[in-house]
């Protein structure tokens, strides 16, 4: 059985694809592994064509599909002062 702590993390946004809405994200607590590119979930995206992705160094929340970093989507960015 997986673990909920290896689906659900926390990792800091490391390079953003505007054109495909994805990012990648770096995890300090393994060992500073990129996952691979993630859609980032956003809100209304058909009716209002206005997508706010993260930026770099900002703090994310994702899943991760399998039991490695490769697959995944990227749920949000937590407000500052949220992670701690």
């Amino acid at each position: 059985m997986m673990d909920l702590r290896n689906i659900v993390r926390v990792g800091i946004v490391s390079d953003v694809s505007v054109s495909r809405g994805e990012v990648r994200v770096l995890n300090p607590d393994q060992d500073n592994k990129v996952t691979g590119w993630l859609p980032v979930v956003v809100p209304r995206h058909l009716k209002n064509n206005a997508a706010a992705l993260p930026a770099i160094n900002e703090t994310v929340v994702y899943v991760s599909l399998g039991s490695g970093l490769e697959a995944g989507y990227c749920l949000g960015v937590f407000h500052e002062g949220a992670a701690q």
